[in-house]
């Protein structure tokens, strides 16, 4: 029996979080019931109670790497702390004995149409790198790439600066390994894949998990506070080499391009004739 790892990462006292997480994962089980699925919270690092001095520390080293024009703040080097710590976890085999680790957050809504074939799929694939869900409402409109033949998961080409956050994701123990030794080298915030995942031409995007819009974010709080107003001319030039990277690699790929938002939709589409099927039944 294939065997899944789910982190969850969690501050010590988020109990609703954690009461919601736990009722999704008991549902996941169910629906899964022939992949072994074993699930932990991950206690995560409390930016807010670090000592001043390992914060400033930290963002020196970020000053200093030249990759993050913003600083970094108490909650965004928390979240960074934790996935680092996970990484490193992962990149010393302490979870050689699963097929797949998986890594979320807290507010994360699961996504269940289809979430048995997926995870098959994420197992059989066996990518290096996989988003589970991810990147804002703006960028699905504007991240390229085509559907895989099975209609499972979407294949991202670009703009890589679009892809955000990591609130649902998977990686190997090598690939782990390898952000570990990218942030050391070249300390930047920790979901700037742009930067970490420089030299994957596509990355699988499963559509499994949604991030709960309702719940604040302390980390989105934390870029508005430390994160200067872009120069505009600075902006739009980075959005147009984007853009024109992006399409230049779409070229090459040889497949039917479409926008993240269309595959999504799609997803949703066909959770809503899913639904429909059943209330009939």
């Amino acid at each position: 029996m294939a065997k899944i790892l789910i982190l969850c990462v969690s501050l010590k006292d988020s109990k609703t979080r954690q009461d919601n997480i736990s009722h999704q994962i008991q549902i996941l089980k169910q629906a899964v019931s022939d992949i072994q699925i074993d699930f932990h919270f991950f206690e995560a690092v409390y930016g807010k109670k670090l000592p001043p001095e390992y914060l400033s520390f930290i963002d020196l080293r970020r000053q200093f790497s030249g990759l993050c024009e913003h600083a970094l703040g108490p909650s965004e080097i928390g979240c960074f702390l934790s996935h680092m710590i996970l990484w490193q976890r992962h990149a010393q085999g302490e979870y050689a004995q699963y097929d797949r680790i998986i890594i979320i957050e807290d507010d994360v809504i699961f996504n269940f149409n289809q979430i048995h074939e997926k995870l098959i799929s994420l197992i059989e694939t066996n990518p290096s790198f996989a988003f589970l869900g991810g990147h804002s409402q703006p960028s699905r409109r504007r991240i390229r790439g085509y559907t895989s033949q099975d209609q499972l998961y979407f294949n991202t080409s670009g703009p890589k600066d679009l892809y955000t956050a990591t609130f649902a994701y998977s990686l190997t123990r090598e690939q782990a390994r390898i952000f570990i030794e990218k942030q050391i080298k070249r300390l930047t915030y920790i979901d700037d894949w742009k930067y970490l995942l420089q030299k994957h031409y596509t990355v699988p995007f499963y559509f499994c998990f949604e991030h709960d819009d309702e719940i604040p974010s302390s980390i989105a709080s934390d870029r508005q506070n430390f994160m200067k107003k872009p120069n505009r001319f600075k902006k739009n030039y980075r959005k147009i080499r984007n853009d024109l990277v992006s399409r230049i690699i779409s070229l090459f790929l040889f497949k039917k391009i479409i926008r993240l938002s269309t595959f999504i939709a799609a997803n949703n589409n066909r959770l809503n004739i899913s639904v429909d099927n059943k209330s009939k039944d």
